[in-house]
């Protein structure tokens, strides 16, 4: 927590409503505290004379924990309160729980809305046009052979890219877990971890029809192209069967009951 004793600062208010992403989770501005730097944040922060904080959420918190803005303070928001937003906007929330796994996939979507925005599955606010049924993910190799990641292609449900490999212990595909610490980085499976990601979207926007297909990109020379193709019939047949794996797993919950009873479990915490 950030000493402000002894400190001369000043706030400025802000009433436009934005909402910030703080890691994985939103919160609503409300105006912005400006003080005087210390040593210790002029070396970590690389400012000025003067250090400026954001003042959030119902309680007015001070939030100083600036890793939680992925891309920055400046471009943290996502929109304001009563705007409808495409689900990009939210990017820099899934990706810093990609890395660090902090929540659900779909408790990210829930809480964006308890904040006052709608996220529409449209390519655009403005646009009549769903974005398609079936995400496209594509998959490139590292050097290492058996290293491998997997994200999903632009103007698609957004998944936010996830390094895995082919574990040695039960020959299973885990997402790599850079938390870890003692050297067995092999943790998360796969097949659940993507799989969770597209029955959220599923069971969000109600869209049963909702599944994945798989490609990567083709290679020239060494030099990887913007075309989509088929995954090598050479690569571990584990990796060829992902996408038949990931679309069972999504499917069966939705087998075992009707698609009206999924379209009412949506939350009425996205009342505004």
């Amino acid at each position: 927590m950030t000493d402000f004793k002894n400190r001369f600062f000043r706030i400025i208010p802000d009433n436009e409503g934005k909402i910030l992403t703080l890691g994985c989770m939103f919160k609503e501005l409300k105006g912005m505290l400006i003080c005087e730097a210390t040593e210790e944040e002029k070396k970590e922060y690389f400012c000025g004379t003067f250090m400026t904080y954001p003042i959030v959420g119902e309680g007015y918190d001070v939030w100083d924990n600036f890793k939680d803005f992925y891309k920055g303070l400046e471009n943290s928001s996502i929109g304001k309160k009563g705007e409808t937003i495409p689900i990009i906007n939210l990017e820099d929330a899934f990706r810093y729980n990609a890395k660090h796994y902090v929540c659900d996939f779909y408790d990210i979507l829930i809480d964006a809305e308890k904040k006052g925005v709608t996220i529409t599955n449209r390519f655009d606010p403005d646009s009549e046009e769903l974005l398609p049924d079936t995400i496209t993910l594509y998959i490139n190799q590292y050097s290492s052979c058996n290293t491998y990641s997997i994200a999903s292609v632009e103007n698609n449900y957004y998944i936010p890219m996830h390094d895995f490999c082919i574990s040695q212990k039960d020959n299973q595909l885990h997402v790599l877990d850079y938390r870890k610490k003692d050297g067995n980085k092999e943790w998360y499976e796969l097949v659940e971890t993507i799989g969770d990601i597209v029955w959220s979207y599923k069971w969000f926007f109600n869209r049963k029809q909702i599944r994945v297909q798989i490609k990567t990109y083709s290679e020239d020379g060494g030099w990887i192209n913007d075309q989509l193709i088929d995954l090598p019939k050479d690569w571990p047949e584990i990796i060829l069967n992902l996408e038949n794996n990931i679309n069972d797993y999504v499917q069966k919950p939705w087998n075992k009951e009707s698609s009206d009873h999924w379209g009412k479990k949506r939350p009425d915490t996205f009342k505004k």
